[in-house]
């Protein structure tokens, strides 16, 4: 299945470990915008399938760029015109929902993030069942969008949920991760030791596991060092040490600096944070701001060259991410002396709101933040 990050991960625009992150001088580009051959696509009414992959990856186009309104509505029309054909395409639509959602996070419209990724699971659930293997597997989604927006309770029934039956279908990896995912957020609200529960009774039930047994780790060795543990976590990182090509997992991820009078707390899966506002916006102003910062992961877990490689108007405002990304400390590797090379998109946006009074919504939340990988491609992208 596709997502965003995975769609972004395959875009040429997107520096690699074997590209220059410094712009040439010159660059003669030839070839066909996404966004005009959707539009082609379109003008000669190609097949559904081929009009929504066309569209998602348009739509991903125009994320990249920075246009999260063109985004979302190239992927709201595309699935209003399409799905009555989901019947014929489940993996493809919910794809779609799934990706309207990451751009619905982005941009503030936590209402249309919510209902697109319910949709996207409901659409499997619907047209290949409810024990289907990647329905079972894109319930996850549900958990990931619950935590994300801060519902820490609801996120972990969720995940429940979602493990019992991945485990009633035979799927014990998965129902694994997802009890990972439920350590995660009890990590998230402070209570390390019943986390540290959930850990041990994951690698009671997975013993024989060794990839569930490292995620494990990886969990054990960030308590260890939220709790300032270093030297306990050193054996625990120790054994961490990532090997064939893989990139290591974030051990470590401090909290960001203030953006004004906001504060930023943790949330997600992979170490981000949120903005706690409790007065004003960034600036006093309403608008999406995006920078993508690019930083070397060295073979010994630490980061270096940390740099905005391309954001919004301005990107003064971000300088407390570089300091952010420059104290996080990833697992070790044998990646040789290059390292890993990853962009981060960081996007700050106040949530949509309905004033006292009116039947519009408009932004009036306090602002947050959000981020997506840009270099790593989900292992979602390989389920069937």
């Amino acid at each position: 299945m596709w997502s965003i990050a995975v769609l972004l991960a395959a875009s040429p625009m997107i520096p690699t470990p074997d590209q220059d992150v410094e712009p040439a001088k010159e660059i003669v580009v030839v070839g066909t915008r996404l966004r005009d051959a959707y539009a082609a696509c379109l003008a000669r009414h190609c097949p559904p399938r081929e009009e929504v992959e066309a569209a998602m990856k348009a739509a991903v186009e125009s994320f990249r760029v920075g246009d999260y309104d063109e985004a979302k509505a190239t992927l709201r029309k595309s699935a209003s015109r399409n799905r009555r054909h989901a019947a014929q395409m489940p993996t493809t639509m919910a794809d779609l929902y799934a990706t309207l959602g990451d751009v619905a996070e982005h941009e503030g419209d936590d209402s249309l993030f919510r209902t697109a990724t319910l949709e996207s699971v409901a659409v499997l659930r619907r047209h290949l069942g409810p024990q289907h293997p990647t329905t079972v597997h894109a319930k996850t989604r549900i958990g990931d969008m619950l935590t994300r927006l801060g519902h820490a309770e609801s996120a972990e029934h969720a995940y429940l949920e979602a493990a019992e039956q991945a485990t009633r279908a035979g799927n014990l990896r998965l129902a694994g991760e997802l009890g990972i995912r439920r350590a995660w957020v009890t990590f998230n609200t402070g209570d390390f030791r019943h986390a540290r529960r959930q850990l041990d009774q994951i690698a009671e039930r997975h013993a024989g596991d060794a990839r569930l047994i490292g995620m494990v780790a990886v969990m054990r060795a960030r308590i260890l060092l939220a709790e300032g543990k270093d030297k306990e976590a050193e054996a625990v990182i120790a054994a961490l040490q990532s090997s064939g090509g893989a990139q290591p997992p974030l051990l470590f991820s401090p909290e960001y600096e203030s953006f004004d009078n906001s504060r930023l707390v943790p949330f997600g899966l992979s170490g981000e944070f949120r903005v706690d506002a409790t007065e004003g916006m960034i600036d006093g102003g309403s608008e999406i701001r995006w920078v993508d910062i690019g930083f070397w992961i060295r073979p010994d877990g630490t980061t270096e060259d940390a740099a905005v490689l391309r954001s919004s108007k301005g990107a003064g405002w971000a300088a407390p991410l570089i300091r952010q990304v420059a104290k996080r400390r990833y697992g070790k590797s044998d990646s040789g002396d290059a390292g890993f090379f990853r962009v981060e998109r960081f996007t700050l946006r106040p949530s949509y709101a309905m004033p006292t009074g009116s039947r519009l919504a408009r932004r009036l939340g306090p602002p947050t933040l959000h981020s997506i990988d840009l270099t790593q491609a989900s292992e979602a992208a390989n389920t069937p």
